[in-house]
């Protein structure tokens, strides 16, 4: 049995990284709840890249081992929208569920938290671009790695893509309903940085 890199090694080598970020922006007095919204936000972007880019074989031994799996054990590319997802429906319910819920929501924390960080993202239009951005992003990045490797270790599924959209577009509805309670606080950076630069 062969050991991938997982998402615990993405968060072992992240995690210092994010420590000293944290550290770095209370030396510079950025208010706490502001380290706390960047702080969740690079906490899902590391999130991200584990859930979606790993486990990804990295050994001689790993990447044969992905080679030689039986081509129906290995992870399939669907490029015909809705086709899979009525596949999973035919699943028993929870895996069914884990996998619609997963993907659905998977960009709903980028389009709530992209607004508060970026105030010209701040629009329907620009997050929707974001999000189809990221998503397929994401699906191109899988379907690189799958050449490189010469093998299909993650699955490219416009269905993924289709359902990442929707999650982010109600992403962006829970930030519009919170926006009047957060009017009152600025997490973006340029802002911190126009008025350290007032105080000097």
């Amino acid at each position: 049995m062969t050991l991938m890199a997982d998402w615990q090694t993405v968060f072992v080598v992240c995690g210092p990284l994010l420590v000293a970020y944290i550290l770095f922006e209370a030396i510079r007095r950025t208010p706490p709840l502001t380290i706390a919204i960047r702080t969740c936000f690079l906490l899902y972007v590391v999130g991200l890249i584990s859930v979606t880019l790993f486990p990804m074989p990295v050994t001689q031994e790993e990447i044969a081992y992905a080679r030689g799996l039986p081509q129906d054990l290995q992870r399939q590319m669907n490029f015909i929208p809705f086709a899979s997802m009525l596949e999973t429906l035919e699943l028993p319910a929870r895996p069914a569920a884990v996998q619609l819920i997963g993907n659905f929501v998977m960009l709903f924390p980028l389009a709530y938290l992209a607004p508060l960080l970026w105030p010209r993202i701040n629009n329907l239009a620009r997050t929707v671009q974001l999000v189809v951005f990221t998503a397929l992003t994401v699906e191109a990045l899988q379907f690189g790695i799958s050449l490189l490797l010469g093998s299909r270790y993650k699955s490219v599924d416009v269905d993924d893509v289709i359902l990442n959209v929707v999650g982010g577009c109600l992403g962006y509805l829970a930030y519009k309903v919170m926006a009047p309670y957060l009017s009152a606080f600025d997490f973006s950076r340029r802002t911190h940085r126009r008025r350290s630069l007032a105080k000097d």
